[in-house]
């Protein structure tokens, strides 16, 4: 249950700025980061989350089969309602199973691969992966001005924090 505890600590930091920003900043289309929006990574940090959720129950996982729902990249509200969805969802999965992860990462249909892991390992990387988007998203926000509604270490991985706290002493 500690990795459950870690990935929603990650998610209410996620929902913390999602509420402080206004709706035309969740869409508004970074020339920095190629045009996507705040939303855009939102989306991808949920559905990777959910794409493992719902692998639980038949033991595989493929992230590239996300829905990629537009709903929660261009409507903030959705958004926040789904982050809450998922942390509440997260309190059911008891058990660390042994999980099939499938991909492709090639560009061609056929090269899928399967690999082993266990949900706690998965839960790991869907928090690593959010960290990693939610460091795009602060630049997003630097972009359109929005300085003071980013919270200290938000992108930041809890890894990294201790190490510039050991420098600073």
């Amino acid at each position: 249950m500690i990795m459950e505890t870690f990935c929603i600590t990650t998610l209410n930091q996620l929902k913390h700025v999602l509420s402080h920003i206004g709706d035309s900043n969740y869409i508004y289309k970074s020339r920095i980061l190629d045009n996507h929006s705040i939303g855009q990574h939102v989306r991808h940090i949920l559905e990777f989350y959910i794409c493992l959720m719902n692998g639980y129950f038949n033991g595989e996982v493929c992230y590239d089969n996300r829905e990629r729902n537009p709903l929660i990249e261009n409507d903030r509200k959705y958004a926040l309602h789904t982050i809450d969805k998922i942390k509440n969802n997260l309190c059911k999965y008891e058990e660390n199973i042994e999980l099939k992860i499938i991909g492709n990462l090639s560009d061609e249909d056929h090269n899928k691969y399967t690999i082993s892991s266990n949900f706690q390992r998965e839960l790991l990387y869907c928090m690593e992966h959010a960290i990693h988007h939610m460091a795009l998203i602060k630049i997003a926000m630097l972009e359109q001005g929005l300085n003071k509604l980013i919270p200290e270490n938000f992108g930041i991985h809890p890894a990294t924090i201790r190490f510039l706290k050991q420098c600073a002493q």
